[in-house]
């Protein structure tokens, strides 16, 4: 900043001196002020000329008389910096006595174009924090400004001040906004449109309820429009205006102090302490406090507000979620996994629940904004959201490692079925972040593929009843309807108390509401359609966390639980199901299966079945196996056939195809010549750079997306390939004879 604040605030700043005649001489003019009237080159004594000076007198009088702030409009036709047209410009003028010969004048222009206000606001925002900061310490430090200089502003440290503090109050728009009451709709609260973001704080804080709806959505989604440290600054201004405590003597007197709304201000600052705590740290609750002691009168506040230190050491530790240290190293990987396969289902999902309840409830808002999860210092800016999703990774690692380790087929089904019957009675206690997180682990081409471990599954109708049931929440058909469905019945329509969704879900829908809203609603508003969606769903979460679950805690098994386990990579745990259990399975009965082949297979990439849910928002990308000798597609074309396929991937008659290669339709070089008929020569149409033009269903051959393929049929157990029936093509046409 140059420690310059009055040289460099995009605000027209003068400062008058009345004389021994009772006539006003300017004394100083700042840059932002010389460019405003166009008089940049002029000299003081100049303008001292100048019809506008003696137009401000009649203010500036006015002002002595009351002695307190005076705000006006001033309207002339003059021409306007960077133009030589003359035209009509109106100020947004502010009158400050100093003393009973000082009046500084600060002004703005009213008509400025939407990129000016734009960049004096960031102009602004940058000059408020420092100078803000500055008064809080008394910081004198700054007194080298190059305007004020041989002034008596430079030597007047109070009244510097006060200059400083009005000029901050003036840019939040705190004379000219007219403060009311959250309007009434329906019964409930509204707000103001278009609304201001000062405007939304001021009517807060004037508001005698600090627990309605408007104020929670304040809570909520502040952080789109301010940083926690900037609405403090922001408080600091309006506290220091309303008690006027950098009012020089003399002029601070009662019609310039507002102490009922220096009391509101106080009753908002804890309030935010309280509910907020994770915005503050040691510092600035030690800002927060030195903020309040300034004051030259006692807070008229009918009942003790409390020590903010106090307030705040108490409500973040309640936030803190506990978690169980893990067991010591006596035990090693296989013998912790056999623990703990070895409780009963409902215990171990008791247990996993309370586990997921902790994580869960430490979550804040201010972890879900901005997808701070996803970006920058995520343990810094979203650790118990990391938490839930390193939690769900280990996890369904450690499950899908379980299961393909065991080597015996009648366990591996054991396995699943206590799985299948733990997620089960995680979704009965409704903990649907664990329901998902084995469902993904079960869903999984490594344990989706074990086709006999899955036959002890169609066997058991109990299991496969329940693990239909838990297939269908986790299904992403319809975006998630149905665990939408299931989760609005329990909490809002049953109300059975204790609730953990699944996260991933929530996070997806933040991220879309965000993309989709600008944060700003015609630049300068606040965008109360974003915000009231974010809003929301953040309640949502909020009233999740709200009720506890009443399990007793089995400090042994969580332990187990959150134990460093030794889990295999997804290339291993796939390399091993292949061991245990050679051969496809193709469909299993009791799920569904997505056929199509992943775009990034030739990456080393392989997709999660879709009905698993598709936890992409929380897991990351499982690594590929190992391809089969099946002949396939993808393994006759040539390098430039497969970019053409990758580009014509979308049209229908293309996943067609992929779809029948896939459920074992054997595709020799000839049928493939027959069906992939280009008549334009690949490689010609590839490198003319016209890629727009291609379009699979105008190639020549046969339209594949009017066909239908009959059921295939095993030509021999253990057989990857399927035959036809006779008289059959590939495509489903008869054969002539």
């Amino acid at each position: 900043m140059g420690d310059q604040p009055l040289t460099r605030m995009p605000f027209g700043f003068l400062l008058f001196k009345k004389d021994a005649g009772s006539q006003f001489k300017l004394l100083c003019i700042n840059s932002a002020a010389s460019n405003m009237l166009s008089v940049q080159s002029e000299s003081v004594e100049s303008l001292q000329k100048r019809s506008l000076i003696s137009r401000l007198t009649s203010q500036m009088a006015e002002a002595l008389n009351i002695r307190q702030n005076t705000f006006f409009n001033l309207e002339g036709i003059w021409t306007q910096a960077n133009s030589s047209i003359p035209s009509l410009q109106v100020l947004q003028m502010l009158a400050v006595p100093l003393s009973s010969a000082f009046v500084a004048i600060v002004f703005q222009d009213n008509q400025a174009t939407t990129v000016e206000k734009k960049s004096s606001k960031e102009k602004m925002d940058e000059l408020r924090s420092i100078v803000t900061t500055v008064l809080i310490i008394n910081d004198t430090t700054i007194l080298t400004d190059q305007v004020v200089k041989g002034t008596f502003l430079e030597t007047q440290h109070s009244r510097y001040f006060f200059v400083l503090q009005t000029v901050l109050s003036f840019f939040e728009g705190l004379f000219n906004i007219k403060v009311q009451q959250s309007p009434l709709m329906g019964g409930k609260e509204t707000l103001p449109n278009p609304l201001e973001f000062n405007h939304w704080l001021s009517m807060l804080i004037r508001q005698d309820n600090l627990d309605g709806d408007n104020t929670q959505l304040f809570w909520n989604t502040y952080e789109y429009y301010s940083s926690p440290s900037d609405l403090l600054k922001k408080l600091a201004i309006r506290y220091f205006q309303a008690t006027a405590y950098f009012a020089p003597e003399g002029i601070r007197r009662a019609e310039i102090m507002d102490m009922d709304l220096a009391a509101r201000i106080a009753k908002f600052l804890h309030k935010w302490v309280e509910v907020r705590p994770v915005d503050f740290d040691e510092t600035s609750v030690e800002t927060a406090s030195m903020i309040l002691s300034k004051t030259w009168q006692p807070l008229y506040t009918t009942e003790p507000l409390g020590d903010l230190h106090e307030i705040w050491r108490r409500k973040l530790n309640a936030l803190n979620p506990k978690i169980y240290s893990p067991v010591g190293g006596t035990l090693r990987s296989k013998e912790i996994q056999t623990s703990i396969t070895k409780y009963q289902p409902e215990e171990l999902a008791k247990q996993m629940t309370l586990l997921a309840s902790e994580r869960f409830r430490g979550v804040t808002p201010n972890e879900l904004l901005e997808q701070r999860w996803s970006k920058g210092d995520i343990s810094a800016n979203a650790p118990h959201v990391k938490a839930i999703i390193d939690n769900f990774n280990h996890i369904q690692n450690w499950i899908t490692s379980t299961i393909v380790m065991e080597d015996d087929v009648n366990e591996r089904g054991s396995l699943l079925k206590q799985f299948i019957l733990t997620a089960h009675a995680c979704k009965s206690h409704g903990d649907f972040e664990t329901m998902f997180i084995i469902g993904v682990a079960l869903g999984q081409t490594s344990i989706s593929r074990l086709k006999r471990s899955w036959k002890r599954v169609d066997d058991n109708t109990v299991a496969k009843k329940k693990w239909l049931k838990i297939e269908s929440l986790c299904e992403a058909n319809l975006n998630y309807k149905n665990y939408r469905t299931a989760l609005k019945t329990r909490v809002v329509e049953e109300k059975k108390g204790a609730t953990i969704p699944y996260l991933g879900i929530f996070l997806k829908d933040l991220t879309f509401i965000e993309e989709s809203n600008e944060r700003y609603a015609d630049t300068f508003y606040v965008n109360q359609d974003r915000i009231r969606m974010v809003n929301t769903i953040i309640n949502e979460i909020l009233m999740c966390q709200k009720t506890l679950y009443t399990f007793d805690a089995n400090p042994y098994l969580q332990g187990l639980l959150c134990a460093d386990l030794q889990n295999m990579t997804e290339i291993q745990i796939y390399e091993q199901s292949k061991k245990i259990e050679p051969g496809d399975r193709k469909v299993m009965k009791t799920s569904s299966q997505n056929l199509l082949l992943p775009k990034d297979e030739e990456e080393g990439k392989i997709s999660r079945r879709e009905s698993a849910g598709s936890a992409n928002d929380l897991v990351g990308v499982i690594p590929p196996p190992k391809q089969s000798n099946r002949t396939t597609l993808s393994s006759i074309l040539t390098k430039e056939e497969e970019e053409l396929i990758r580009l014509t991937q979308s049209n229908p008659a293309f996943k067609e195809l992929i779809e029948q290669q896939e459920a074992g339709v054997f595709v020799d070089k000839k049928a493939k010549r027959r069906t992939l008929s280009f008549g334009t020569s690949v490689s010609n149409l590839l490198k003319s750079g016209n890629r727009d033009s291609i379009n699979f269903v105008d190639l020549p051959g046969p339209d594949l997306s009017a066909q239908t393929l009959p059921p295939p049929t095993t030509s021999s157990p253990g057989s990857n390939r399927k035959t036809l029936k006779k008289g059959t093509s590939f495509f489903g046409k008869k054969n002539k004879e």
